[in-house]
């Protein structure tokens, strides 16, 4: 974590295995979570993921992810289309 706030946080992310690191900025405001990019590697700035959590009437919750990205790069583009191929199971070896 870089920094933060009462409803933000700027944090550091990556992985050493794929060599890829980003700088993200994320934003909370029940039920949405925003986490934009600020600088990276594989990544355009400016970037975001969209998390939003809702709760399921029977129980349990419903979670929606709207992703976008622009890949940067010659591994931003790999890592881009392999997660589309997988639908990001690649990254959970």
């Amino acid at each position: 974590m870089l920094e933060r706030g009462e409803s933000w946080a700027r944090v550091r992310e990556g992985t050493a295995r794929l060599g890829i690191w980003s700088i993200e900025r994320y934003e909370w405001a029940f039920p949405v979570i925003t986490a934009t990019v600020e600088e990276a590697n594989a990544a355009q700035s400016g970037g975001t993921w969209l998390m939003e959590v809702r709760p399921r009437p029977q129980g349990g919750s419903v979670l929606t992810i709207r992703m976008d990205r622009r890949a940067k790069g010659l591994v931003g583009h790999v890592i881009h289309a392999l997660f589309q191929v997988t639908n990001g199971r690649f990254l959970a070896a």
